[in-house]
């Protein structure tokens, strides 16, 4: 499992993938491949998605400037080109006091959602 933001360095390019990638067909296909969402963000999705081979595999999880990211993922970032398929809103692209009012307004739905889970007919079957 690859940090959120990975990316793929080749041929002076950037790889990566964003939420309109992942929901196009060949997106489809990538997530099937996957399996589960939290290789989505991964180099081995992008090189699936593009049909890389070789490259540099990089990737920043801290979210607390943009410059650590390359400008073009940057951008991209503000763009909201993250937004649907990337899991939870990464610490630092909030300021403090807004992170701390979605934690608090997100721990009933966690709290929820192990409720729902406890009951064995809501569980998903694994994937063979």
């Amino acid at each position: 499992m690859c940090q959120f933001i990975s990316w793929i360095e080749k041929d002076g390019r950037l790889w990566y993938l964003t939420s309109t990638d992942l929901s196009s067909k060949r997106g489809k296909e990538t997530r099937d491949y996957c399996g589960t969402p939290t290789d989505y963000p991964g180099h081995g999705a992008i090189r699936h998605f593009y049909g890389l081979k070789g490259g540099v595999n990089r990737e920043q999880a801290d979210f607390s400037s943009p410059a650590n990211f390359p400008p073009q993922i940057a951008a991209d970032i503000k763009a909201g080109k993250f937004c649907r398929w990337f899991g939870e809103i990464p610490r630092g692209l909030l300021c403090a006091q807004l992170y701390a009012e979605y934690q608090k307004q997100r721990a009933p739905l966690d709290i929820q959602f192990w409720h729902l889970f406890l009951t064995k007919i809501n569980r998903a079957e694994a994937r063979k």
